[in-house]
């Protein structure tokens, strides 16, 4: 059984390279092209993009990720590999791939003008590319990042019609969250929220929906319009959330909750999160929700119980600041005990925590 595995293994190799040797040179330039530049190149460009995007960022966020120094490091040899290949293998069937690698690599790296020649030079050399209409969403990006607005809106437009026809939904969801993110660049939130629940209503995919439906009610608090901000934190739940999704669109529910006069409803919410362990990753903020909802309620024994367990407990999280200065303002105001309320404000101001 063995010999014969060995057999067949050598013989499929033979017959291999004497096809390649038969079917002349462009075939095997192919063939060297693949493993000895682009298959490094793009086992480069997907570990750095991997790296990228495992950053983690608000879905409809216009700040540029982070990239990670290793993440850097590995765009540079992408380009330069990339760029053998254009220069050394110009007719090798990979150079739409490595075209459309090398503007994605310059875009990351945020030059955005390079990024913008090599999708156009892909487009207007390689007229029988199958990667057309991923360049098309490329080129959209970029020139949103160009501040090329109607350019930029002209090109996604076009781009979410054919992705339609085409039935590729990642490139379709991509044009609308760039189109979304453009309003939010223009500040027009109603603009965004209305793109974003046309979004919704095409969208079959309960991960990415729960995630947008998160960020509109976001939306809706920058807008200061409450009710649509809880009804769309409320929503999310309909969905398939995230754990860091689920977790964040509960506590926004019932801070909003408790902002719009429902604090029992909002404590009723954080005291379920609090008994579930699943949470515990979060419980830094849920018990600091807890004890901002107690004050609402002028529980105030309760309030000065869970707030200074958040100091003590959670010291190094920022939550531990907030609960610093709301007890300080709970004994200045409150009791009146301006020792303690100075003990705590101290306390806040020398807090390395963020709040």
């Amino acid at each position: 059984m063995q010999y014969k595995f060995i057999f067949g293994w050598r013989k499929y190799v033979l017959i291999s390279f004497s096809v390649l040797m038969l079917s002349g040179c462009s075939v095997w330039g192919n063939f060297t092209t693949y493993f000895n530049l682009y298959y490094n190149a793009n086992d480069l460009f997907e570990k750095a993009e991997k790296d990228i995007q495992n950053k983690k960022q608000s879905l409809f966020s216009n700040k540029m990720k982070y990239i990670p120094g290793n993440a850097r490091q590995l765009l540079v040899k992408v380009i330069e590999k990339g760029s053998k290949i254009l220069q050394f293998h110009k007719h090798s069937s990979y150079v739409d791939d490595a075209l459309l690698m090398l503007g994605k690599a310059f875009y990351y790296q945020e030059n955005y003008q390079k990024s913008l020649i090599k999708f156009h030079e892909l487009l207007s050399t390689q007229p029988n590319t199958n990667l057309t209409l991923e360049t098309n969403l490329w080129i959209g990006k970029v020139q949103i990042q160009l501040r090329e607005f109607d350019k930029g809106l002209s090109t996604l437009d076009a781009v979410r019609a054919e992705a339609v026809k085409k039935g590729d939904k990642k490139i379709f969801r991509d044009a609308f969250i760039t189109e979304i993110k453009y309003h939010i660049i223009q500040k027009d939130y109603s603009g965004a929220i209305n793109l974003a629940n046309e979004f919704l209503k095409v969208s079959n995919d309960d991960r990415i929906n729960a995630e947008v439906e998160y960020e509109v009610g976001k939306l809706y608090q920058a807008e200061g319009d409450i009710p649509n901000a809880i009804i769309s934190f409320r929503k999310v739940q309909d969905y398939y959330p995230s754990y860091d999704i689920k977790v964040n669109s509960l506590v926004q529910l019932g801070s909003e909750l408790r902002d719009a006069g429902r604090s029992d409803t909002a404590l009723v919410i954080f005291n379920n999160m609090k008994d579930e362990a699943k949470y515990s990753d979060y419980y830094y903020e849920i018990d600091l929700q807890r004890g901002l909802t107690e004050l609402k309620l002028k529980h105030y024994a309760d309030a000065i119980r869970l707030l200074k367990m958040v100091d003590t407990t959670y010291a190094s999280k920022p939550s531990s600041g907030i609960a610093r200065f709301e007890l300080a303002k709970i004994y200045e105001y409150h009791f009146k005990n301006f020792d303690s309320a100075a003990y705590y404000y101290s306390r806040t101001v020398s807090s390395t925590a963020q709040y």
